[in-house]
């Protein structure tokens, strides 16, 4: 199967979903890495002041079982800490929680690679990613448009339809992922309703779009770009009218 994604004409809103925009590029391990922060903190301070280390333990189960391995993350974080450029010796992540827009994201994204090109050329891409993580919450919404909502005003049906046969929605949690060819590499989509700390539920609508080949960090802006367009066809596939009518629509000027 192959997502046949319809055309959408992009669209920016007042407000967005988004908990978080991130995309990745994964290369082939530069085991010097940690000797070249330095250097690539400098390329990138004005922007990402802030920095920490993490060490992250990876699982992989395989034909002899299962591996535990430990990478260690060189992270930089804007001032008020709501983006960051996350560097491994195998990855360079850029991860922000306040996304303006799809143009300012991929230069960023530019940016932070060809900080990495500059003192570490060549960096030989295996996969590059880009992510975005959708929330959906009607109290929210119910409070701002001064009306209550349900979620067939907020979702269209066929991204409702999973339960929608067999059970009653207001009381139900579900997810459902389907991961399918797309026009290069591959769309993976994880949507449903799913509970929060406070009892109540939330719609979730989580879309990774990616290609598994060689990738220089050169092509990344431009195939991110292809990217954020499949992602958007399915966001504006999912939502409905109420939903857009909250978001606001802004002129293209804008």
């Amino acid at each position: 199967m192959t997502w046949k994604l319809p055309q959408q004409e992009y669209q920016p809103f007042r407000r967005n979903v988004l908990d978080a925009v991130i995309g990745q590029l994964r290369f082939h391990p530069i085991l010097k890495i940690r000797e070249l922060v330095p250097d690539y903190q400098d390329k990138i301070r004005h922007s990402f002041p802030a920095y920490k280390e993490a060490t992250v333990r990876n699982v992989t189960v395989g034909p002899g079982g299962m591996e535990v391995s430990e990478e260690q993350q060189f992270v930089f974080a804007s001032a008020a800490e709501r983006t960051t450029i996350t560097l491994s010796r195998s990855a360079l992540t850029l991860e922000t929680r306040k996304h303006s827009n799809r143009q300012d994201f991929q230069q960023e994204m530019s940016s932070a690679l060809q900080a990495l090109v500059t003192i570490a050329d060549p960096v030989a891409g295996t996969r590059l990613g880009l992510r975005y993580i959708n929330t959906i919450r009607p109290t929210k919404i119910s409070a701002d448009l001064g009306r209550e909502v349900d979620w067939g005003e907020l979702i269209k049906p066929e991204f409702l339809r999973m339960t929608g046969d067999l059970t009653d929605l207001k009381d139900t949690l579900f997810m459902h992922e389907t991961r399918s060819k797309a026009a290069e590499g591959y769309m993976t989509v994880r949507c449903g309703l799913i509970p929060t700390n406070e009892g109540s539920a939330v719609y979730r609508l989580d879309c990774d779009r990616y290609v598994e080949d060689s990738v220089s960090p050169e092509q990344a802006a431009t195939k991110l770009g292809i990217f954020a367009t499949d992602i958007y066809a399915v966001f504006r596939s999912a939502a409905a009218d109420t939903l857009i009518e909250w978001l606001e629509p802004l002129n293209k000027g804008n």
